[in-house]
C-alpha cells in the first residue's frame, strides 16, 4: 500500500511536467511546419516570378531617415503578398494590422509579446529559434 502511494505521488509530480513539455514541443513543431510552408511558397514563387532578389519592391515608400512609411508599407505588403505568395499557399485570413516596432533585444521582444501577442513572432523566430523557452509569456 505504501509503495502504491509513493508511485502515485511520483506520478502526480511528473505527469504535469511531461504534458507541458509535450505541448511545448507540439506547438514548436507546428511553428516549424508553418515556416517550412512559407519557404516552399517562396521557392514555388521563384520558379514563376524569378529570384526573390528581383521581385518588385519599388512601391515601398521611405521617409527622409530611410524608415518605412506605415500606410505605404501596409499597402505594399498586401500587394506583395497577393502577387508573390498568395497563389502558392492557402490563406484563411490575412491580418492587416499595422505592427511597426523596433525590437532590438530579446528582453524587449519578450516584453512586447507579453503585452500584445502579435509580437510573439519576433520573439520566437529571431531570438528563440522557434522554440518555446521557459519564460514564454503564454501557457501552452
Amino acid at each position: 500500500m505504501i509503495t502504491l502511494g509513493i508511485i502515485g505521488i511520483v506520478a502526480a509530480m511528473t505527469i504535469p511536467t511531461l504534458i507541458n513539455n509535450y505541448k511545448k514541443k507540439q506547438t514548436s513543431v507546428k511553428l516549424k511546419r508553418f515556416y517550412s510552408t512559407i519557404n516552399q511558397a517562396i521557392q514555388l514563387s521563384e520558379i514563376d516570378n524569378g529570384s526573390v532578389f528581383t521581385w518588385n519592391k519599388e512601391d515601398q515608400a521611405l521617409d527622409e531617415n530611410g524608415d518605412n512609411i506605415s500606410e505605404a508599407q501596409k499597402n505594399s505588403s498586401a500587394q506583395f503578398y497577393n502577387t508573390y505568395l498568395a497563389p502558392y499557399i492557402k490563406t484563411v485570413k490575412l491580418d492587416d494590422s499595422d505592427l511597426q516596432e523596433d525590437i532590438d533585444s530579446r528582453d524587449k521582444a519578450l516584453s512586447k509579446c507579453a503585452d500584445d501577442g502579435r509580437f510573439c513572432t519576433v520573439l520566437l523566430e529571431v531570438y528563440d529559434n522557434l522554440e518555446f523557452k521557459d519564460d514564454y509569456p503564454y501557457k501552452l
